[in-house]
């Protein structure tokens, strides 16, 4: 009795820890795939990015000898990285129809590790830079510090090692702007296809649990950064906000003398005070930074019925370029694992996004047509507006707003059908373009950071797609997903096993209908 009572107590802890997953084979009918019109796609000029393509070399080093200098006068700590140890090395630099990829290796990635495993979910080694990211305000803006002359960092540089000069050639060619990607450098021999994976909002272990399975199954996987927020209009300028920023830029110029007396200090005790003033002028400069934000944080105005089209319309154009720079860079992910590992160029390709990934993924899944062979949704949603504002987890960069309070669900109701009537890329409308291929759509039925209002009518625009059902929330959908990767797996490889290539004579796309929990 008391092995079986562990027996059971065991099943139950590991039907708990699988969380609560229903699978159910769906089927529709296939029509005949309707591609979007090119004018549907936002533009791209790129003429604006060639520069950066043709100045960026295969080896960028952090430091110069200044001219007249020889590599024996200065410090030998610092000669190495002038000429023989690079901080990059560029492995593929490949101009698309639409921007510059580059693939690298970065030598000085380790200490940023961490953090970008925090942000991107993976450390990314390349990016995609189009004309959308260079003619925003802050591209500009960094570009132009470039020239500004000398900072703290060549003064420094001018102490610890005078003869030598930064070079900053790769915020020059803007190798790290963009995009953010990571395409796998080296390849086991034994590749069942290639996984272009849209990532959730943060970083998250679940995720990467996930896609770790799918790597040992022989997935290579291309993750690419989801571009998903948008910006609200600012806020009207007040002398308030400007006497914020002045104040901010006031203590970081005093922050920055005081770190610069104190790293000069001799004596102890002025070095002591000059770290407790520092310390102090950090609160100060976070509090500051933090009540110019919420100054400066803008939203979109919906007041009366007058505001939804116009409203609406910007809305939906921002939407557009938002998911086209996701779909673009996934063509140049394909592209630089292409260039370095030609050999795989015929792989089945498939997408997997999840959350915010995930709304992306329909998109990118269109724009690459038949080079795609099947899609995961995971958490994911259409009427981006309305999952926006619905959201508890976020605004989801789309704040709507009449003066500073919420608009109420039935301006809400009519500012998103608005929006549908504008938008081109929203899964609402390419949910149908997904047809002629395999969907496994993974949602959660008390979800509410994509309301599973929004999964509901995403399955129903895809027709009847595959369905993995979680009894439970976002999160909970998250915490039990990498339990279901397997089964994500064993989908996958049905979906693109070459007796699924897509027949024009079916009138019906069978789901797949099999037993999962089999490997």
């Amino acid at each position: 009795m008391r092995t079986l009572g562990m027996l059971i107590a065991s099943g139950l802890i590991s039907s708990q820890l699988a969380g609560c997953f229903t699978y159910s084979a769906g089927q529709h009918d296939v029509a005949a795939r309707a591609s979007l019109h090119s004018e549907h796609w936002p533009a791209r000029d790129v003429d604006a990015v060639r520069s950066f393509h043709e100045d960026t070399p295969n080896r960028i080093f952090r430091y110069a000898l200044k001219p007249g200098i020889e590599l024996e006068e200065v410090n030998p700590e610092y000669a190495l990285r002038v000429s023989e140890r690079p901080d990059y090395i560029v492995h593929a630099n490949v101009l698309t129809e639409r921007g510059v990829a580059r693939l690298y290796t970065d030598y000085g990635q380790s200490m940023f590790q961490s953090w970008d495993e925090q942000l991107y979910g993976f450390t990314p080694n390349a990016s995609f830079l189009s004309s959308h990211a260079t003619q925003s305000p802050r591209f500009i803006e960094n570009m132009a510090e470039l020239d500004k002359g000398p900072d703290a960092s060549d003064r420094m540089l001018e102490y610890f090692a005078p003869g030598i000069t930064i070079t900053r050639t790769a915020r020059r060619v803007a190798l790290t702007r963009g995009v953010q990607m990571h395409i796998p450098l080296d390849i086991e021999a034994d590749v069942r296809g290639i996984l272009l994976h849209f990532t959730a909002l943060y970083g998250n272990d679940y995720e990467r649990r996930v896609l770790d399975t799918l790597r040992d199954r022989g997935w290579v996987v291309l993750s690419v950064s989801t571009e998903s927020s948008i910006t609200p209009p600012p806020p009207p300028h007040s002398k308030s906000t400007t006497e914020l920023k002045q104040l901010r830029a006031d203590v970081m110029a005093e922050l920055q003398t005081v770190t610069s007396q104190r790293v000069n200090a001799t004596d102890a005790d002025v070095e002591a005070e000059l770290s407790i003033k520092e310390r102090e002028l950090q609160r100060d400069l976070t509090r500051l930074s933090r009540a110019v934000a919420d100054a400066t944080r803008g939203s979109f105005q919906v007041c009366s019925d007058d505001d939804v089209a116009p409203v609406a319309r910007e809305i939906a154009e921002a939407i557009d370029e938002k998911l086209a720079e996701n779909a673009y860079a996934a063509e140049a992910a394909l592209a630089l694992f292409g260039a370095t590992h030609p050999q795989f160029a015929d792989a089945p390709a498939a997408i997997i996004g999840f959350s915010a990934g995930s709304l992306a993924a329909p998109a990118a899944a269109e724009y690459l047509n038949d080079r795609v062979e099947a899609v995961v949704l995971i958490g994911g949603g259409c009427d981006i507006l309305s999952i926006g504002a619905k959201s508890t987890f976020t605004d989801g960069g789309i704040r709507l707003r009449c003066g500073d309070e919420r608009i109420d669900s039935e301006m809400l109701t009519r500012l998103s059908e608005a929006y549908l009537q504008h938008s081109r890329l929203d899964p609402y409308h390419l949910a149908d373009h997904l047809s002629h291929l395999p969907v496994l759509h993974v949602w959660a039925t008390h979800d509410s950071w994509i309301p599973a209002s929004n999964a509901r009518r995403l399955a129903e625009r895809l027709g009847s797609p595959d369905r993995l059902t979680h009894l439970g929330g976002h999160r909970s959908l998250f915490f039990f997903l990498p339990s279901q990767a397997s089964r994500i797996g064993r989908w996958l490889k049905r979906a693109t096993e070459p007796t699924r290539i897509k027949n024009p004579a079916l009138q019906c796309r069978p789901g797949l209908d099999v037993d999962l929990n089999t490997a």
